[in-house]
């Protein structure tokens, strides 16, 4: 065993050897005054021999408090590196550089931003293009870095650091903070604007509504008369197509699916007794009801094309995500728009949605939208408004899982703006759950009437003309 080791141990070390012997004649042609021993320029050599793990390797502790602190030949392999060249980039980039004994990170930025220029100037080859684009994305993210905690120079300074009225040179209160980081004006009085979402999304409706905003209404609440009645909704509109409260993300894609003719989703209802006469709902239209099962029918197509002529017209969609516990037909997986209290339990099953899957069904629903609006505009948000109950009770507190079910559904609303463009998140969560010191109505579940003010007060702010 003793002799096998031994022999491995040679080997390797002729390798070694013969890799840095190949690097040394590699440096020399491609620059002809490197001599191999030396100042930076010399020990890079060693250091670029070994493996790319070994040459990111810095061995002896290095300080560089700043950009003007000096460096070693293993911290210039680590830099070269960082800016995102591989290894045979970085061999060309030292055969252009002239490095002595002693190099600053600064001096290392400004001779290779010259070393490239000239190469470009000499010849516009993708490789010259490509290093120097690389150059120019690791001189933008340094710039970047060094203003990120910078209040200057934003919309809104104090959108860095936390409130601390004990602070003297912060002084700012939690409780009169706007979380407002920067403007997006796309919304005037003409802008035709439709929303749907939890009750949340009910509030920011009848705000709009009663402040002088083009809001979009295809179908109203109906009424007693009429072949459907939004129950609870004698005045104003809670939706712009009579769609009902809508909680959780694959009913929002569901939705767009249904009134653009996508998907047919089963024509299964349930009766609920109402205020002394037998009422009929469809668990994807939450809380709208119908007298009869002919009523049902009659209205089906007419609130589809209403829902579709809604989508069409607007220019801007707000939602609402609400919920991330979902109920659905076992069958076909249909979602239900929040609990199936009256359907057969043997017809249905329920889920825990991931983020990705939030993710993914506001991306279809979006693509789908922007196939026949493409000019529509969306803004995200998540409802403040805590679970009313949880099918978790065996393992979580209701406390519990409302708290994992806002948490998904923040990041899924996070990611989605981040993957679609034309989309925006508005911070209504954070407003009411953190920037407001009485954000509750007195069933402490609801918002109250001065948390919807101070949502309302922000999002004037950041979308309205």
């Amino acid at each position: 065993m003793a002799a096998m080791i031994t022999v491995i141990k040679k080997i390797r070390n002729f390798l070694f050897l013969r890799v840095r012997a190949v690097s040394y004649r590699v440096l020399r042609l491609l620059n002809p005054e490197y001599q191999g021993s030396g100042g930076a320029a010399g020990a890079v050599a060693v250091a670029a021999a070994g493996s790319a793990r070994q040459a990111m390797l810095i061995r002896r502790a290095v300080l560089l408090n700043s950009d003007n602190a000096e460096i070693n030949a293993e911290t210039l392999m680590f830099s070269l590196k960082g800016m995102g060249f591989d290894a045979q980039e970085t061999q060309f980039l030292l055969g252009l550089l002239k490095l002595g004994p002693e190099l600053t990170a600064w001096e290392l930025a400004d001779r290779l931003e010259s070393a490239l220029r000239c190469t470009l100037a000499q010849e516009e080859s993708p490789l010259h293009l490509g290093l120097y684009a690389k150059y120019l994305q690791h001189k933008r993210e340094v710039l970047e870095n060094k203003r990120a905690y910078l209040p200057a120079g934003r919309f809104n300074p104090d959108a860095v650091f936390w409130p601390d009225p004990t602070d003297a040179s912060n002084g700012r209160s939690l409780y009169t903070e706007l979380p407002v980081a920067k403007r997006t004006p796309i919304i005037d009085r003409s802008t035709k604007i439709v929303s749907a979402g939890s009750c949340f999304a009910t509030e920011i409706a009848h705000y709009l509504i009663g402040n002088g905003y083009n809001y979009l209404v295809t179908e109203g609440n109906g009424g007693r008369d009429e072949k459907y009645e939004v129950l609870g909704m004698e005045g104003l509109p809670n939706a712009s197509a009579a769609w009902g409260i809508i909680f959780n993300t694959p009913s929002f894609r569901q939705l767009v699916e249904k009134a653009f003719g996508q998907r047919e989703l089963p024509r299964i209802v349930w009766s609920q007794p109402h205020k002394g006469e037998n009422l009929f709902f469809d668990p994807f239209r939450e809380n709208v009801a119908f007298r009869s099962l002919a009523d049902y029918e009659e209205n089906h197509a007419q609130h589809i094309a209403a829902a579709r002529r809604a989508f069409e017209e607007m220019d801007v969609f707000i939602i609402t995500l609400g919920l991330n516990e979902v109920w659905s037909f076992a069958a076909d997986g249909a979602v239900f728009s929040r609990s199936p209290w009256r359907i057969a339990p043997s017809l249905i099953r329920r889920n825990i949605l991931t983020v990705e899957e939030n993710v993914n069904d506001l991306l279809l629903m979006a693509e789908i939208l922007r196939r026949f609006n493409p000019g529509v505009k969306i803004i995200c948000t998540v409802s403040p408004v805590p679970l009313h109950a949880t099918f978790r009770g065996d393992e979580h507190h209701i406390v519990a899982a409302n708290a994992h079910s806002k948490a998904v559904l923040r990041v899924a609303a996070e990611e989605f703006v981040r993957r679609c463009p034309e989309t925006y998140y508005f911070p209504s969560y954070e407003i009411v759950t953190v920037c407001t010191e009485n954000p509750w109505a007195p069933d402490q579940r609801h918002v109250s009437r001065d948390a919807v003010a101070k949502v309302m007060s922000a999002f004037a702010q950041m979308y309205v003309q």
